[in-house]
């Protein structure tokens, strides 16, 4: 049988880790709640209803942690055929069908992503590198 973990003393810096992992969780599952309501809790590539529906970030959050829990920066998707399929594999597959059906969240995207762009050119001109 698996030990489970035991949570951190209060006051603790492993307890301020625990407690930040947590809190970002519950944003985490608050968020995909939202994206697949949204969607009428349906892939909207392929229209089918599956029990298991991922929320699926667009602008990949370890790449863009400020935009993670935006509603624009999320699609619902089936887990096997589009969430591995589509959204990954054919990332320009996924990024024209995006600008073609959802122009709203296209823009959005373009707009963001070329943020991070520029926050890239300033770390670079002010000798912090880029990632």
């Amino acid at each position: 049988m698996k030990k489970r973990k035991r949570k951190p003393n209060k006051g603790t810096k492993a307890y301020e880790i625990w407690k930040a992992k947590l809190d970002l969780k519950k944003k985490d599952q608050v968020w995909s709640k939202t994206v697949r309501e949204r969607d009428g809790n349906k892939c909207v590539l392929c229209g089918e209803s599956p029990k298991a529906l991922n929320a699926h970030h667009i602008l990949p959050k370890e790449f863009y942690p400020t935009l993670r829990h935006e509603e624009m920066n999320g699609i619902s998707v089936c887990p096997m055929k589009c969430h591995r399929r589509e959204a990954h594999w054919n990332g320009v597959v996924f990024a024209i069908w995006l600008q073609e059906n959802r122009p709203e969240q296209w823009a959005w995207v373009v707009a963001n992503r070329k943020l991070r762009m520029e926050v890239k050119k300033v770390k670079k001109v002010k000798g912090e590198g880029g990632e």
